[in-house]
């Protein structure tokens, strides 16, 4: 553990383990902390368990929380985006996990893509999970920003990535507080996180991982699965930010739309990290949907 992921540490109550299983050839670092039922907790893009620092206190209060990095991630195995599968280095790493920790029909909570990779093994296998929450999630319809449009495009990512937006602190920062309706609430502690991991040998650009998941102008096809959404029957409940600068929230929620067996939720003033933003109102909303569940 570097200092500055034992920094991020601090600022969580709770006693955690850090351990590493081994998935295919990828080395994934796991944390685990609390008390209770399974809750897996499944990051976005490459940004690794520590997102959710805000979260744990009062997840591990009623779970045993299980927090992992995928490769490229934390932690964990770094991969080249180049060679980049969603079935080997998502789905697979995911399962196994589950596997490892034996934690069948525990609860899932994935942000972002880690939304996708909740949905889509809940698809696969009805039984993985007991219920699933998806923030801001994938997967719910192929559109996306115009801005985003452009990072199909590997040459201008390539030039964006080296020359516009270096993979330095100050980029870093602007990348993450770009994703939040407030910049402010970006703490240094989680600034410096991310972007040690980010740095690791190699550096693992959040360009190149978002190329990696976009077909020309349009999110690959395995990432959109609102056609299958009628055989989700794991109860869902979906939450969204109504200022994701990321993803259109009205796209979504009118994807959802038919699926009534889908809850939905919109936090007010948040953008596409409501559990970093508004965290107890997030964990409010987790807790109440779950107490009906």
């Amino acid at each position: 553990m570097n200092k500055e992921e034992a920094t991020l540490q601090s600022r969580i109550r709770t006693t955690l383990s850090f351990s590493y299983i081994t998935s295919g050839t990828r080395q994934i670092r796991v944390v685990k902390g609390g008390k209770g039922p399974p809750l897996l907790l499944i990051h976005g893009a490459n940004i690794g368990w520590g997102q959710w620092y805000k979260n744990i206190d009062a997840f591990s209060s009623r779970f045993t929380v299980y927090a992992f990095d995928f490769p490229n991630a934390g932690a964990s195995s770094r991969l080249s985006y180049t060679a980049f599968d969603s079935s080997k280095d998502l789905l697979d790493v995911c399962r196994d996990v589950i596997d490892h920790f034996q934690i069948y029909s525990c609860i899932a909570l994935g942000h972002s893509i880690g939304g996708w990779v909740g949905l889509q093994l809940a698809l696969q296998d009805p039984e993985i999970f007991s219920a699933l929450i998806v923030t801001n999630s994938l997967g719910f319809t192929h559109n996306v920003t115009f801005s985003q449009r452009l990072l199909s495009f590997f040459p201008f990512v390539s030039f964006l990535s080296r020359y516009v937006v270096p993979p330095d602190r100050k980029h870093l920062k602007k990348f993450l507080g770009d994703a939040m309706c407030d910049p402010s609430l970006l703490e240094d502690e989680f600034v410096d996180y991310y972007v040690s991991a980010v740095l690791r040998s190699p550096v693992s650009h959040p360009f190149m991982f978002m190329h990696a998941c976009m077909d020309f102008f349009r999110l690959k096809s395995q990432f959109v699965l609102s056609s299958q959404l009628e055989s989700l029957h794991v109860p869902t409940l979906a939450l969204f930010g109504a200022s994701d600068p990321l993803i259109s929230v009205s796209s979504q929620l009118q994807a959802l739309s038919s699926h009534v067996h889908i809850t939905t939720h919109v936090f007010s003033d948040v953008g596409h990290t409501p559990f970093l933003e508004k965290p107890d109102v997030f964990n409010d909303a987790v807790f109440s949907w779950l107490d009906t569940v």
